[in-house]
């Protein structure tokens, strides 16, 4: 037999076993959709549903087929589709924990991040990890955290790179990042002599003076106390756009909480098989 199933071979208790396990499959897959594992939809809602939908209705026949005889081409059918139903769901619930838990990929949309990552760069961002100081990470807007300004909305992704780490006071002064009392260089803003990176009106790195405690709110509710020292709360960050002029950040949003990160992007793909690190 070749280690086939024949059509004659099929039997209700093959086809049962088949609508029980595509019925786990499916029980997996709607957990998957339901907890909240992730901050963002990572999979088409509606792909999924369909084969949720689908997934139930297969699962269900199955209490038609132990009641009923069909003709063999009938329930031959059924147990294919069945099993390429279970495929389906358990390729669905593998992807999703993968993108969940180790990396997904992302578009990037609008020109914030110009020079450094354009609109329509694709990137790799690795999911559930701890960013770092001048990481780009990509963040989730939260209305009860961020000001909704300028036509961000409530849910919004952004991505941004991280300025500010909890506990840091800084400030920027002709162009220049001033962070814990020390001048620190943002090379991925300059060229190779040292110049600001400019283009007209697409795009300019250079950073108008502020302080941080100009921006440092949560929320409707500044963070600061005048005349005192800021810094940076436990669990909060700083971001900025690279293209500082046109980039909507911090400075119009506030600080961002670390449960807003989604990921960090490690990778932007120019080809196939050419990828940049970040």
């Amino acid at each position: 037999m070749n280690g086939k199933i024949d059509s004659k071979e099929i039997t209700p208790r093959q086809v049962a076993r088949k609508a029980l396990a595509l019925a786990v499959s499916l029980l997996l897959l709607i957990l998957v959709m339901v907890l909240p594992l992730g901050k963002i939809d990572l999979i088409r809602k509606p792909f999924i549903y369909a084969a949720i939908i689908i997934s139930t209705a297969v699962a269900a026949l199955a209490v038609i087929f132990h009641r009923r005889e069909f003709p063999v081409k009938t329930v031959r059918l059924y147990y294919h589709f069945a099993d390429f139903l279970l495929t389906l769901n358990i390729i669905l619930v593998t992807v999703q924990l993968f993108f969940l838990f180790l990396y997904f990929p992302a578009t990037v949309d609008k020109t914030s991040m110009y020079p450094n990552l354009e609109n329509g760069d694709r990137v790799i961002v690795r999911s559930r990890v701890q960013p770092q100081r001048f990481d780009v990470v990509v963040l989730k807007i939260d209305g009860k955290v961020n000001k909704l300004t300028l036509g961000i909305a409530d849910g919004e992704l952004l991505i941004k790179r991280v300025i500010g780490m909890p506990g840091d006071e800084f400030y920027y002064e002709d162009g220049y990042l001033h962070l814990n009392g020390e001048l620190v260089p943002e090379p991925y803003l300059t060229d190779t002599d040292g110049n600001f990176l400019t283009s007209g009106s697409l795009y300019n790195t250079y950073t108008q003076d502020f302080d941080l405690s100009q921006y440092a709110t949560i929320g409707d509710k500044a963070v600061c106390v005048p005349d005192q020292a800021c810094r940076i709360p436990e669990g909060y960050y700083f971001v900025l756009g690279d293209n500082r002029a046109y980039s909507i950040d911090s400075r119009n949003l506030g600080l961002f909480h670390k449960s807003q990160i989604v990921g960090v992007a490690r990778y932007r793909i120019k080809t196939l098989f050419d990828w940049e690190k970040i």
